[in-house]
């Protein structure tokens, strides 16, 4: 027990991850990735910076975190969206 405390404290994927299964609500972490992925694109004050390994990096954990794949294609679809509104 003292190993999953420890890697709750110290890798915050794993936290995610235990906190997203343990969670009653998988919306509010896709809410956060596609905040995430969208930012990138259009940020609330700014231009986009489009850095491309901040989006596949929360992809990736978005992924790892989530096993329902209907939120996956939503995440997939929503990065797709905003790179044509970005280069419109």
């Amino acid at each position: 027990m003292e190993i999953i405390i420890d890697l709750y404290r110290k890798v915050p994927l794993a936290k995610e991850i235990l906190d997203e299964n343990s969670s009653s609500n998988p919306e509010e972490v896709f809410k956060k990735y596609r905040k995430q992925v969208v930012d990138e694109f259009f940020p609330e004050k700014g231009f986009g910076k489009l850095r491309y390994a901040n989006i596949r990096d929360a992809l990736f954990k978005f992924k790892k975190i989530s096993n329902d794949p209907g939120y996956m294609a939503e995440l997939l679809f929503t990065h797709v969206k905003c790179g044509i509104d970005f280069t419109n």
